[in-house]
């Protein structure tokens, strides 16, 4: 790559009592890419993902996001510095409606003072109505459009996995982070947001997923990382990891990688 990573991992490592949830993780990710974190259950990744978004610490090594340490900030602030997630369980403000929640998605980048909303000024009523005019846009992007007025809560769980993707890119990320965003989503929709992440790739985005759907990480991942008892066992391209032995044995199975 002759671009700098946007996100480097040196050694990552973290424990909790005896049990080495992620051990010695090192890894370059890089922007129009994305990258599938695949793995058995128990791998520990979830927990590397948290530790890379900063909602719990690790206990050795370093992160770089555009070469710059981040290893002591809080989660808040490296959304600021243009990373955003998504979770297994959604987290959303449930009583909002799928529009709100994704407004709330744009606070970094609202120009108008807490005064102007306060005394109701006409610049703010503008900005309001140019930020509805990009949540419709995203909650569209996701297939969520026609949803835009319900209460989030009250959405199937496919399409509440679905918002929760709009209110992070509505964040203008450039490095997204999703926790196994496919599940509760039919066959045509799981190969419609692989499109969409194709689309966000090509933008310019880094993408990294954690998905146990294979299929769709074969068809839309550009690299694969295999993590296994908290380590990289293997990483490369989706027709390498397919056929590589140690991934077949430790994840895969003798039998889907036959029927595959």
């Amino acid at each position: 790559m002759s671009n700098p990573a946007i996100l480097s991992l040196t050694d990552v490592g973290r424990s909790f009592g005896a049990i080495k949830a992620v051990s010695g993780v090192s890894l370059d990710l890089f922007e129009r890419r994305i990258y599938a974190l695949i793995g058995p259950n128990g791998a520990g990744k979830t927990t590397l993902l948290n530790i890379i978004s900063g909602y719990i610490g690790r206990d050795s090594g370093n992160i770089r996001l555009r070469g710059q340490l981040i290893d002591d900030w809080p989660a808040s602030r490296r959304v600021h510095q243009g990373m955003a997630r998504s979770f297994q369980i959604a987290q959303l403000f449930s009583h909002m409606t799928a529009m709100e929640n994704v407004m709330c998605g744009f606070h970094l980048h609202v120009d108008q003072s807490l005064l102007s909303v306060l005394l109701g000024l006409r610049s703010f009523a503008a900005e309001e109505r140019s930020l509805r005019d990009r949540a419709r846009q995203l909650l569209e992007m996701v297939g969520v459009g026609d949803y835009a007025e319900e209460p989030a809560g009250l959405l199937p769980f496919g399409l509440q996995r679905r918002l929760e993707v709009a209110r992070a890119l509505a964040t203008q990320p450039s490095l997204l982070l999703l926790d196994e965003p496919c599940a509760g989503l039919s066959g045509p929709e799981t190969a419609e947001f692989g499109r969409l992440l194709q689309r966000l790739a090509g933008e310019g985005m880094c993408v990294l997923v954690i998905e146990h759907d294979m299929p769709f990480v074969l068809e839309v991942a550009d690299e694969v990382v295999v993590l296994d008892a908290g380590e990289i066992i293997a990483r490369g391209t989706p027709d390498a990891i397919r056929n590589d032995p140690c991934v077949i044995e430790a994840y895969l199975g003798e039998l889907e990688h036959g029927a595959a």
